[in-house]
């Protein structure tokens, strides 16, 4: 069968040029998968170096409309029976082809992805996935006919921040056959970020408020906006509630820094990311109506 690689990239050429010199030196043979970068950015940067040094890369420019517009993109051209998803900051093991064409009675393989080098930190972006459970497109393959009957992901998502986990709600909602394959390794290198990247992903919760309409938590659509602000109010105290008693319960003491951080920093910005949110539950409900409204079979 072939397998169709779809690394959705912006403005990360040298990462991007390391994760297809990994693609270069797969087990499977080149001719059992096509690659394709598809490229949100305007500058011809990416498209030279693709041209350049990796000439069997399809190279293709992105909608511009966030990551999961930018994948699905990349995969309307795909050929191969099956579609596999790797961010263009990943490391593809040499065997990661080869592992997912060796599991071809499934719908969706989900790889084990690895943080090589991770410190305990706040100030460092660490991605891990050593168990499966959470269809992280870092590391994932779908059966291309699987792919499209779930329409893709959605691309009302405009950033990274829920786009994955509303696509893995609706992978267990149909009840697919599923299988985590340590093999298929991914490594997602530690990155460095900033307390400006850390301020700016505060802001980005507001795509959880998103997810939860999508998945259809909370309120029911047509609910007062009193008992909308209320059930807000209620589920962001019990989740920050939660996280704080779910460090001692779960205490990793090889993270124990990094979460701690992130219990202290989630109740230090309650007071301003909680009217944050309560306002971008209101925008999204409304154009969730709106969209129904133009096509009520979505």
């Amino acid at each position: 069968m072939l397998i169709s690689v779809v690394i959705p990239t912006f403005r990360r050429p040298d990462s991007l040029a390391a994760c297809l010199a990994g693609l270069e030196r797969q087990s499977l043979p080149r001719e059992k998968f096509e690659v394709i970068v598809t490229d949100d950015d305007d500058a011809p940067v990416t498209r030279d170096l693709v041209a350049k040094k990796f000439p069997r890369v399809k190279w293709t420019q992105g909608p511009g409309r966030g990551p999961a517009a930018n994948r699905n993109h990349g995969a309307s051209l795909a050929t191969g029976e099956w579609i596999a998803f790797v961010d263009d900051d990943c490391l593809p093991g040499e065997g990661w082809l080869k592992a997912i064409a060796s599991q071809g009675d499934v719908d969706v393989i989900e790889g084990k992805t690895e943080a090589p080098g991770a410190r305990d930190t706040p100030f460092e972006e660490r991605v891990e996935n050593l168990r499966g459970g959470v269809y992280w497109s870092c590391n994932l393959a779908v059966r291309r006919e699987v792919f499209e009957r779930l329409c893709g992901f959605d691309e009302d998502f405009r950033e990274p921040g829920g786009e994955d986990m509303e696509f893995a709600w609706r992978i267990a909602a149909n009840t697919l056959y599923t299988r985590f394959v340590a093999a298929a390794l991914v490594e997602h290198p530690p990155r460095a970020i900033t307390w400006k990247q850390i301020w700016r992903r505060t802001w980005m919760i507001r795509w959880l408020a998103l997810y939860r309409l999508k998945t259809r938590q909370g309120t029911p659509p047509r609910a007062s906006s009193l008992a909308v602000i209320v059930s807000v109010v209620k589920r962001e105290v019990a989740g920050l509630l939660r996280s704080s008693l779910r460090f001692f319960t779960e205490f990793d003491p090889k993270l124990w820094r990094t979460n701690l951080f992130h219990v202290f920093w989630k109740w230090a910005t309650f007071p301003l990311a909680l009217p944050w949110l309560i306002v971008w539950e209101f925008r999204f409900r409304g154009a969730i109506r709106a969209k129904r409204q133009r096509n009520p079979a979505s």
